[in-house]
């Protein structure tokens, strides 16, 4: 009995047809994959330049006004960098998926456009298992093609074309990496402020009037209470020439800190209010500066100013002893600044400013016969100079590269074009300065009228600082004058001769004498009042002479020390640095608040592509030649209708069936022939000559050109089966 599948079998059926089709899917493909690649590449570009969301990687100013950062708390505006990092981060995943993505997509494109390829050129059998086989990504393959012979049987337009596009695109990963990498930058996180004098504080009109002698008598202490090898926070400098054998005692000492024993060797030494090596961080910040210094020269007598006493406005002092019966060594000094230093030298400027000051020193150390004198005798002149120059000058920062600006000529404070760009802060308000420093007058009838009115002028120079604190009333030969003319100390006989017989120190500190010593703090050879006063004779008198003969002994020389500049000059300039320090620092404080401030932003690490303009150039150039002839392929493909989806197993097989190839060895004739620039002929295609004879194309077999009838696909037959836009049908069944 028959059954009811096998009666349907024999009833004749109406033939079934259709047309070729195409699918517009890999083109989406295609732009999916591209707009991925593009999209990761851009992002990476552009955050080689600035954030996403910011308007660079510094301090940004977010309104018109020069207010750094906006109008914004810290954590929203240092969030801004943070979205740019995870940027940056979603940048690189995506570019990994690109280049996970590259060869599948290129050779799916290429799968599909060798079908329209097929139909449209007449290859051969084994041209069309070669592009079924996906051997554009044969590196075998590509070996086959440097061969005359090889290439002559497998080569086609399509293949080079798709090795090419595979090649082109596996070079794109590489590339990126060899032109871009990462750094590690600093974005902003939020300005912190520190309070600042600057120099019109001294000059505002609630700045003190009058000096009390509270700054001299401060500088008299630190002259007599720092020495060479003292760390000084605030010196700094702009390099040093210091032996690299001595850097613990002549250049940095520990804290990076600079010392007063090599500060003549420094170059360009100067005083701020901020400790050495201070850093604004992303802010470009400016703060004042002070830098004297000093230099020493020995003069004649006839160089010695005469009649100082009766000069206007100038500093004179004389301290002597000569003895008279030639018995006792006796001594004589006289200290000089013949300008009118009553009036200040300085200026109510931020503008670079500029004076100089010199004193006169003259030293005459007698003693009697066959007195053992342990200083050097004889009549001694010496000109003191002391060089200022002060101004602003631009801090440490990640801009300038963490190293001090120079002095500046003009007030960089005003924010005009071309001196301060968004990366500034603001630092000064507005200050009321109604009033200049007074010139005072002097009576020089003794010491104490001599440099009182000097005294009580609040803007004092340097150098007149120092010679108040050295020299005037209250200083150290002052007082030693005025108690050896008492023939007192205030003790009795018996502790002064106790005194005498152990040395101790019954004075306190000789100020100078500390920052006399050497680079390495060595006290000088054959000096006892070096580091404090001491008994040096049972009478307190005579201990007093000696003490003053030593102490003046050290102004004329230091024969002992072994530095290479000049040690006295080297101990003016830094006189010259604690007297800036004081009148910096003391003067307004109290009474002034500051009217500048130094804001700093250190900022918090972030990472950043880098890559150069020529590796943007030739990374965008090759991406997008890229994309673009992968883009015409997948379009070829599209624009194509064909009889199937892409040249797989499937359309091999039914290929295959068409041909009817015996399922048998490839070991014949042919073979031998073909074993001289085959790698692999054995029990293969490659040992199948007919291959190269058999057509490998499909073609409209029925249609004539214009006809509309329903037609039939065939196997090297017929003209080219292009569908005609899907106009066309074919046999299906």
């Amino acid at each position: 009995m028959r059954s009811l599948e096998w009666d349907r079998a024999l009833i004749p059926r109406p033939a079934v047809w259709a047309s070729l089709q195409s699918s517009a899917f890999i083109v989406f493909f295609v732009l999916c994959y591209a707009a991925m690649a593009v999209i990761a590449w851009t992002a990476t570009c552009y955050l080689s330049f600035k954030p996403i969301g910011a308007k660079h990687y510094g301090v940004d100013v977010l309104y018109k006004q020069n207010n750094g950062y906006g109008d914004i708390d810290p954590q929203a505006y240092h969030q801004l960098y943070v979205q740019r990092e995870e940027w940056f981060r979603a940048a690189r995943v995506l570019a990994s998926i690109v280049a996970t993505l590259t060869i599948p997509v290129v050779t799916a494109v290429c799968t599909c456009a060798a079908v329209a390829f097929h139909q449209r050129k007449r290859l051969t059998l084994r041209q069309t298992m070669m592009l079924a086989d996906k051997a554009w990504i044969d590196p075998g393959t590509w070996l086959r093609l440097l061969i005359v012979d090889g290439r002559r049987s497998i080569a086609s337009s399509f293949l080079f074309a798709a090795i090419f596009l595979n090649l082109l695109g596996a070079i794109i990963a590489p590339l990126q990496q060899l032109f871009l990498s990462t750094a590690t930058i600093k974005t902003p996180i939020w300005p912190i402020d520190i309070n600042q004098v600057d120099i019109m504080d001294h000059f505002d009109n609630q700045a003190p009037l009058f000096d009390f002698g509270e700054t001299t008598a401060l500088l008299r202490d630190r002259l007599g209470s720092t020495g060479t090898t003292t760390p000084q926070a605030q010196l700094w400098s702009r390099n040093t020439t210091c032996d690299s054998l001595l850097t613990e005692g002549n250049c940095l000492i520990p804290d990076n800190h600079y010392s007063f024993g090599n500060i003549s060797q420094l170059e360009d030494p100067f005083f701020t209010q901020l400790p050495s090596g201070f850093s604004t961080g992303l802010i470009r910040q400016f703060a004042p500066r002070i830098n004297s210094t000093a230099r020493r020269e020995n003069i004649t007598q006839e160089e010695f100013p005469q009649g100082c006493d009766t000069l206007p406005g100038a500093f004179y002092v004389k301290y002597e002893n000569v003895s008279a019966l030639n018995t006792f060594p006796g001594f004589m000094f006289e200290a000089c600044m013949p300008a009118n230093v009553s009036a200040s030298p300085w200026k109510a400027t931020r503008d670079r400013q500029d004076f100089s000051e010199v004193l006169y020193l003259a030293v005459n150390l007698t003693t009697a016969g066959g007195w053992d004198a342990r200083v050097p005798l004889g009549t001694f002149f010496a000109r003191i100079t002391v060089n200022t120059s002060a101004g602003f000058f631009e801090l440490p920062n990640y801009i300038n590269g963490g190293i001090p600006g120079p002095l500046l000529a003009d007030d960089p404070t005003v924010h005009a074009p071309g001196k301060c760009d968004v990366d500034c802060e603001p630092q000064t308000y507005l200050s009321n300065i109604s009033r200049r420093a007074k010139p005072n007058t002097n009576s020089n009838e003794a010491v104490f009228n001599e440099t009182y009115n000097l005294q009580t002028n609040p803007n004092k120079g340097p150098l007149l600082q120092n010679a108040l604190a050295l020299f005037g009333f209250g200083s150290f030969i002052d007082l030693r004058t005025r108690e050896m003319q008492s023939n007192s100390f205030g003790i009795d006989n018996a502790t002064a001769l106790q005194a005498y017989r152990s040395y101790q120190c019954t004075g306190g500190m000789v100020p100078f004498l500390p920052l006399l010593r050497s680079e390495f703090g060595e006290e000088q050879i054959g000096n006892p009042v070096d580091g404090c006063s001491r008994l040096l004779d049972p009478e307190p008198a005579n201990s007093a002479q000696l003490e003053i003969m030593y102490y003046l002994s050290s102004f004329v020389s230091n024969t002992d020390d072994a530095f290479p500049g000049e040690r006295i000059a080297n101990t003016f300039s830094a006189a010259a640095f604690l007297a800036n320090q004081v009148w910096m620092l003391l003067g307004p404080l109290g009474v002034v608040e500051p009217g500048l401030t130094v804001d700093y932003d250190l900022g918090a690490d972030m990472q950043i592509p880098v890559i150069s303009l020529t590796g943007i150039i030739v990374v965008s150039a090759v991406l997008g030649l890229f994309l673009l002839v992968l883009l015409s392929v997948a379009l070829y493909a599209w624009r194509t209708p064909t009889w199937t989806t892409t040249l797989d197993a499937f359309a091999m097989l039914r290929i295959g069936a068409a041909v009817g190839a015996p399922l048998r060895p490839a070991r014949d004739s042919d073979e031998a022939e073909n074993e001289r620039w085959l790698l692999f002929p054995r029990n293969g295609a490659a040992g199948v000559a007919a291959l190269d004879q058999l057509p490998g194309w499909v073609g409209d077999a029925l249609h004539a050109e214009g006809s509309e009838a329903v037609g039939q696909l065939a196997l090297g037959t017929g003209r080219k089966s292009t569908g005609r836009g899907g106009r066309l049908k074919y046999r299906c069944d």
